[in-house]
């Protein structure tokens, strides 16, 4: 079966994104914390703006659209291709 003729789950996709998302508010939190240690009181405000676009970015997409059943990341076409293949099914 061709790799191009399968259903792709964009709501999968956009979970797993939003997940990612989590990533960048969690340094910007704890950037937060390190600029506090060192006195940086200037850069608490775009770090705390940053965190929390992010983790409301994130949440929103994790939250709308993820759902465990219909995503498949670690499918076997991934070892044999090498893409990152998102299936409901066997190919």
């Amino acid at each position: 079966m061709s790799l191009f003729k399968q259903k792709i789950h964009w709501r999968g996709i956009f979970g797993q994104v939003g997940l990612l998302i989590h990533v960048p508010a969690g340094m910007a939190f704890l950037s937060m914390i390190i600029a506090l240690i060192f006195e940086e009181w200037f850069a608490l405000i775009p770090f705390a703006v940053t965190g929390i676009v992010c983790l409301a970015i994130g949440q929103t997409l994790y939250r709308c659209c993820f759902k465990a059943q219909a995503t498949n990341l670690w499918d076997r076409s991934w070892w044999e291709s090498g893409f990152l293949v998102i299936t409901d099914g066997p190919l």
